[in-house]
């Protein structure tokens, strides 16, 4: 009696071959080999990746030939993107980006809650010197892209929001990991501060501010956070693809829980290690200046100094 034949699936390349990928550039981003711009790019690219998985699933796991031109599209986004982090230059000349001006008045108000949702590039936040505004700064846009804002007073509150809003087209003047947004907000009030970044670097120097609640988000790239250096605050932290860095001032106290899906997670020996991603400093409980803070990140490294 004829056996019965057993065939094995084979499997596609298609998924190692981008977590590899990723691998590297997350490894020539901490070397300061590469910008991390190339994440912008990339994330440009992604229907590119979506069509190339498809025909992996589809084709691959059959065809030497679907798995070869799956193969061939991957290496050519990543290549693409890594070539646009370095090169830095548009595909077409004689177009502008566009740079407004953001200027907020704190218009009386005793405390502030601020909001910044920003999608691809470079941020930069710090705080303002010797300034009755509640915000100043400049963002540059490309085509495809506006930026809204909204304000409002809600008795001593400030409410502020900017957002931005559209894809920008790279193909219209736009370099590659240039500098886009940067903000510089009152140190004279108390804040609640929520940031969200979409893909590329997220840098905040909250040193000199009142900020006493803080929820940063960030989906692709590096984010690095400068906490403030006096009060009692709680913070959030968290990167989706990445390098999350926060630094905590000598001064301040902390309670740290912090976790890193596939990566790692270093803490300063400042801080105690109590097992679990927790982390404590030994005068924490009785510190006039101290953070609950929260950090996360689910495909990086964690490093909190």
């Amino acid at each position: 009696m004829e056996q019965p034949r057993y065939y094995r699936r084979r499997g596609g390349f298609v998924w190692p071959l981008i977590l590899i990928s990723a691998g590297v550039i997350f490894l020539l981003n901490n070397m300061g080999l590469l910008s991390w711009g190339v994440w912008d790019a990339l994330w440009r690219m992604w229907p590119v990746l979506l069509i190339a998985i498809g025909l992996d699933i589809l084709f691959g796991r059959r065809s030497a030939i679907g798995s070869l031109i799956a193969l061939v599209l991957i290496l050519a986004v990543i290549g693409g993107a890594v070539w646009f982090a370095v090169i830095q230059v548009p595909l077409l000349t004689g177009q502008t980006l566009t740079t407004d001006q953001v200027v907020q008045e704190l218009a009386g108000a005793t405390s502030a809650d601020v909001r910044i949702n920003f999608g691809a590039g470079t941020l930069r936040v710090g705080a303002l010197k010797d300034s009755g505004n509640l915000i100043e700064g400049a963002v540059t846009t490309s085509p495809g892209e506006t930026v809204t804002r909204d304000w409002r007073m809600d008795g001593g509150l400030a409410r502020f929001e900017l957002r931005q809003r559209g894809v920008p087209n790279i193909a219209f003047g736009r370099h590659v990991g240039e500098a886009r947004w940067n903000l510089n907000l009152s140190s004279s009030v108390p804040m609640a501060l929520r940031v969200s970044t979409g893909v590329g670097e997220a840098s905040l120097d909250l040193s000199s501010l009142q900020v006493t609640d803080l929820d940063v988000s960030s989906g692709v790239g590096q984010t690095q956070v400068q906490l403030p250096g006096r009060g009692q605050l709680r913070a959030k932290v968290s990167g989706g693809i990445g390098q999350v860095v926060v630094t905590i001032p000598a001064g301040m106290a902390a309670r740290i829980h912090g976790s890193a899906g596939l990566g790692g997670l270093t803490a300063s020996s400042r801080f105690t290690s109590q097992g679990g991603g927790q982390y404590v400093s030994s005068n924490y409980a009785t510190a006039q200046d101290r953070v609950d803070l929260n950090v996360s990140g689910g495909i990086g490294q964690v490093v909190i100094r």
